[in-house]
């Protein structure tokens, strides 16, 4: 259907035919040229030009025609083929069905297991399943579609997401269900599930938590196994006797790991067969942990027993990767060098100058962190370190409020720790003018009573690859207490106090060649990301040169790899990685210089389908029962196709769309008007006018 719309009122239409109309009368009747000709001559001439005047405005007012399309789309009807390898081969919804359904309906037909896989895609068995994703692939990808019904065929097993049962879906087809596999239970060891923390360190004692399923297994005997793996072998660590003494048996078994070396620790746990078991694969589980050796010693060292100094090793100490020892300066057993980091409290003062620890400060490259209080002498401090200049004259101390500098770029602090360090209560600091050092950046400033100052209260400073910070006031107990009474915690003082002593503590990498997975270790279907940094003499990111990667696994084998330049670096992702431990060698040359980078990961397998191999019929009935579906077994496809197809519960629907064109578009619009002129022109000229 179309019209012609204006963009004008519709009285400028009646003007353009008064205009026209007016200059076709001024133009004929008055005019005795043609008097000698019939009465009908003149009047002719004036309605030719009327016509052409007015189509001529009627053009200017850029009128354009309006076309409404219907269009009849048939409804789609997604089909979801489980492709994991709980199925066991089993076929979902037959071609021949589908063939039928395409007769009526739109049909795309999508493998699935943890992912979608499009048509024509690889299809070869996945080892997880994601029902919930994949529902959630055909809420996004269908919105707006007139999708009449989902056909989900699977066996009801997933080990990854969420209980599709309890979801809700934001579409309104049906989901039909196509029960696949085995719902009879049979005989069959298995290890469920394997707790364990994914990162400890060395010298922990890790727990282990195995359990152990069983069905009809009763009366049998057998061992669980912990080994451990080391470059290809396998060494027991202990072994375990267990009585099946139920039809369905259920054991949760702890064990305990010395762990004795760092790095990514392969271990394996497995249980001995039964006769007739129905699978093996499940009957063996491999687990990770990564064992950092990364023991932070951190020496708290005071002029004499504080409350601040209770609150900073509490707090510390629940990072398990610091060790803290607390002394006072009088103590004379004190070994610096045994130390990653020093806290100050009080110190310098007129008792403890420190001169005795500067030059182990110094050439160990140990960081530090001043906390000033009522003791501490500032003439020694500012000769001490460069982080700030405090003036002063005599002893008076200042209450400070502390106020977060959103300026600061070394770190920051989490959400809502900004807000509540300003809502603290005042610090006991030191009257007189804080002098910030050339090159230091301060995390908190001071704010006295109602006015914020640039003097620093927590500041920073680099020089010489050593990192030194000074709090500029005593107190951190009364923060501590106030946030504990608020709010039953005291989240953003360990979040202040716990960065402070990370970035300090953090050894700058001065290597001009670098090259760094993500992590140190992967699931076997993960993406692993490559990224490789180059840096010229003044330290300035360059990708010039090509940067050449090979992996090698425990065989031998190797793979070589080119990475990209991305922006002001390198980086490549690589997806298809096997199970195993991998070395890894970046290689590039500049400037007829050779570099080098190299380090390790690991990818574990997570073949989850082995470990459930009977079919859940009930939750592919919950999921169609939500939603206004039913189930069906694989032999009753043609009474699924009954209710989409002979019973035509599915409508198609009809879509209007707008389309707009210029009248200008028109040719033979344009030809009347030039047809009206070239007439007009020739009456007159053959009828003698000049």
């Amino acid at each position: 259907m179309e019209s012609i719309q204006l963009q004008y009122p519709l009285w400028y239409l009646l003007l353009a035919l008064i205009v026209g109309i007016l200059y076709g009368a001024f133009l004929y009747f008055r005019s005795k040229s043609f008097n000698d000709k019939s009465l009908w001559f003149k009047p002719l001439l004036g309605l030719l030009r009327t016509m052409s005047v007015f189509f001529i405005i009627f053009l200017l007012l850029d009128p354009f025609i309006k076309s409404i399309i219907e269009e009849k789309r048939n409804p789609v009807i997604v089909v979801l083929q489980d492709i994991s390898n709980s199925i066991k081969g089993a076929q979902g919804m037959s071609p021949s069905s589908i063939d039928a359904l395409k007769n009526n309906y739109e049909v795309d037909t999508l493998s699935y297991a943890t992912d979608i896989i499009e048509e024509n895609g690889d299809t070869s068995l996945r080892n997880t399943t994601n029902i919930d994703k994949v529902l959630r692939y055909v809420e996004d990808n269908y919105a707006g579609r007139n999708l009449g019904a989902v056909i989900l065929a699977s066996d009801g097993i997933y080990n990854e997401g969420r209980n599709p049962a309890y979801s809700n879906y934001n579409f309104d087809a049906p989901i039909y269900t196509i029960g696949l596999g085995d719902t009879t239970i049979r005989r069959d060891i298995s290890i469920k599930n394997i707790f364990h923390n994914q990162l400890a360190y060395l010298g922990d004692e890790l727990p282990v938590e195995i359990d152990i399923d069983a069905q009809s297994c009763k009366s049998n005997t057998t061992s669980v196994k912990l080994f451990e793996i080391s470059n290809g072998k396998q060494t027991l660590i202990s072994s375990e006797r267990i009585n099946i003494d139920k039809e369905q048996y259920f054991k949760t078994i702890e064990k305990s790991i010395k762990l004795k070396s760092p790095g990514i620790n392969h271990y394996r746990i497995s249980v001995n067969a039964v006769n007739g078991e129905i699978s093996l694969g499940n009957n063996t589980k491999d687990f990770y942990v990564e064992v950092l050796d990364e023991r932070l010693k951190i020496l708290v060292l005071a002029q004499a027993p504080h409350p601040d100094i209770a609150v900073i090793k509490r707090i510390l100490e629940k990072n398990k990767n610091y060790e803290i020892t607390t002394k006072t300066s009088g103590n004379k057993d004190i070994v610096l060098s045994d130390y990653d980091l020093v806290i100050f409290h009080n110190l310098p003062s007129q008792k403890t100058d420190l001169a005795q620890y500067k030059d182990i400060l110094t050439r160990k490259k140990i960081p530090r962190l001043y906390i000033l209080g009522s003791t501490t002498d500032l003439n020694i401090f500012n000769s001490t370190q460069d982080v700030v200049n405090i003036r002063t004259q005599g002893s008076n101390n200042n209450e400070v409020q502390a106020k977060v500098n959103g300026d600061f770029k070394a770190f920051k602090l989490n959400e809502g720790s900004a807000q509540r360090i300003g809502q603290f209560p005042p610090l006991n600091s030191i009257f007189g003018e804080f002098i910030p050092g050339s090159n230091s950046s301060a995390l908190l400033n001071q704010k006295i009573g109602d006015v914020n100052t640039d003097y620093p209260l927590l500041s920073f400073r680099e020089s010489l690859g050593i990192r030194t910070a000074v709090i500029s006031g005593e107190g951190l107990w009364k923060w501590s207490l106030y946030e504990g009474l608020q709010y039953d915690n005291t989240d953003a003082l360990q979040d202040l106090l716990l960065k402070t002593i990370q970035y300090l503590s953090l050894k700058d990498n001065k290597k001009k060649f670098r090259t760094r997975t993500n992590k140190k270790l992967y699931n076997e279907n993960e993406v692993i990301a490559f990224e490789s940094q180059l840096f010229n003499d003044s330290y300035q990111l360059i990708n010039d040169p090509e940067v050449q990667l090979v992996l090698t696994n425990v065989g031998g084998d190797e793979y070589n790899y080119t990475l990209n330049r991305t922006q002001d670096y390198y980086s490549i992702n690589i997806d298809g990685v096997k199970e195993g431990k991998y070395n890894f060698n970046a290689k590039t040359v500049y400037n007829g210089k050779s570099y080098e980078a190299n380090g390790s990961f690991n990818v574990k397998s997570i073949n989850l389908e082995e470990y459930n191999l009977t079919a859940d019929h009930a939750l592919l009935q919950q999921i169609s029962a939500a939603s206004n579906g039913k189930f069906y077994h694989p032999d009753k496809q043609n009474l699924l196709l009954d209710e989409l197809i002979v019973n035509n519960q599915l409508k198609p629907s009809l879509y209007q769309s707008n389309t707009t064109k210029s009248v200008l578009n028109f040719w033979w619009i344009l030809a009347s008007i030039i047809f009206l002129l070239i007439l007009e022109w020739f009456l007159r000229r053959y009828f003698g006018s000049y």
